[in-house]
């Protein structure tokens, strides 16, 4: 029954390194307790040593099934490197699985190792006693004195092997509060790690709160370029509304030039209706004989006026020239401006909108991933919570079993030595009730 108990502790194990590999911590902690329990009710049993003498040639079985393990844990190992990325609670990596499990199987082979070497030792004892008292037993004569001593010496070799064996069960007691202790300290280095852990998660949180803060940073620097932008803008919209009304000051000016154009016009048809007008007078007052030096003069006054007047003229279309042209050329570079502004203003345009809404983007990508992070680190912190909850139960079961277990041998000790004490004075009192008879046979 105990070597089945052996064997299925050392499947246990296997399926717990086997969980391990897949990375399921639950079931490879469940698995590993389990383990425990066999191997501790492999060493309770009563019927362990006679296990042992029948089937200890499968002790060597059992040492290839713990080789065999462990080169399925190595390749496992190595399959997992090779498979794959994946994220364990508190940022463990495969090589700290490895080196908790490599732990945690060399305290099982150690405590299985000791198990074996006590109930080895146990079945030499057992083994030692029962040829000593098959050696000496003998056939009890009443008569003779060496019978009562040599019964005494036959309690009293009873007497230290209940004594060696109760030994032996406080050196148990000692071995599963050793094993105990390893626990507490497994447990002591996962709740280091656990810590190590949350110290990652919350530098994680930091750099998460960084890169928050920098986009909270690049949005409002993109405002305050919007604010700017909208500023120039409105400056530009006064601009062309201050452009726009030179241009109605340009237009009424042209308007009051064509005016005085027109004047001129009129005035230089009126001074050519007054020329005809003189024509003819000077005509009708040639047929009349007009004295020709007057005429001369009179003539050559009107052809000085004319003249002026029609240099005025000239001056005046050539002015207005010069004034027409320089308004084109303002015209012309004023709409230049006017396109290029717009041009320009709709380049910055679409480079703010294009600039926002990729900002935006990578914004709403990184509080994806951040979300996602979380989401995944409280499910690595729940997973870490439970098995942690898990070995402290375990560590609580196994405390208050060997208390009751201590308090039971403690209890199961003084009896047995109460009795021991019991049947060696009744032996005693016995053997001394002997000697007095015989003496007093002797004397008679």
């Amino acid at each position: 029954m105990s070597m089945h108990d052996l064997l299925e502790g050392v499947r246990m194990m296997a399926q717990a390194m086997r969980a391990f590999g897949e990375q399921n911590t639950e079931a490879g902690t469940r698995a590993l307790a389990d383990a425990e329990q066999r191997f501790q009710g492999a060493a309770g049993l009563e019927g362990v040593l006679s296990s042992l003498q029948n089937n200890a040639s499968r002790v060597p079985e059992l040492e290839a099934s713990f080789r065999s393990v462990e080169r399925r844990l190595q390749d496992g190992g190595e399959d997992g490197a090779i498979a794959g990325n994946f994220r364990q609670s508190g940022a463990k990596t495969d090589a700290q699985i490895l080196k908790k499990v490599s732990t945690r199987l060399q305290d099982f082979e150690a405590q299985i190792t000791a198990q074996l070497s006590n109930m080895q030792g146990d079945f030499d004892k057992k083994l030692s006693h029962l040829n000593r008292g098959a050696s000496g037993m003998r056939p009890l004569d009443t008569t003779s004195a060496s019978a009562g001593l040599d019964t005494i010496a036959e309690d009293l070799d009873a007497l230290k092997y209940d004594v060696g064996e109760l030994k032996d069960l406080l050196s148990n007691n000692k071995g599963e509060i050793n094993h105990v202790r390893r626990i507490v300290l497994a447990c002591e280095r996962d709740m280091e790690d656990f810590t190590a852990a949350m110290d990652a998660v919350n530098v994680d949180l930091d750099e998460m709160r960084a890169r928050v803060d920098a986009t909270h940073s690049i949005i409002t620097s993109r405002q305050r370029v919007e604010a700017t932008m909208t500023a120039e803008i409105s400056t530009m919209r006064l601009d062309i509304g201050d452009i726009q009304e030179a241009l109605k000051n340009h237009d009424s000016w042209m308007e009051d030039v064509s005016n005085t154009l027109q004047q001129m016009q009129e005035k230089e048809e009126n001074l050519t209706e007054d020329i005809i007008n003189l024509k003819g007078e000077m005509n009708a007052k040639l047929d009349t004989k007009v004295d020709n030096v007057a005429w001369k003069e009179a003539n050559d006054d009107l052809d000085a006026a004319i003249k002026t007047v029609r240099d005025m003229v000239s001056s005046l279309r050539l002015d207005v020239d010069a004034r027409r042209r320089k308004v084109d050329e303002i015209l012309a570079t004023i709409r230049h401006d006017i396109t290029a502004v717009e041009t320009n203003l709709e380049e910055s345009k679409a480079k703010i909108t294009s600039d926002t809404d990729q900002a935006v983007n990578a914004l709403n990508g990184r509080i994806d991933f951040t979300n996602k992070d979380l989401a995944a680190t409280q499910e690595s912190l729940h997973t870490t919570q439970n098995s942690l909850s898990d070995c402290f139960n375990e560590v609580a079961v196994v405390r208050s079993d060997l208390e009751r277990n201590v308090a039971d041998t403690e209890a199961r000790l003084k009896n047995d030595i109460r009795q021991k004490q019991q049947e060696a004075f009744e032996k005693i009192g016995q053997v001394e009730q002997q000697a007095e008879l015989r003496s007093a046979e002797a004397s008679r």
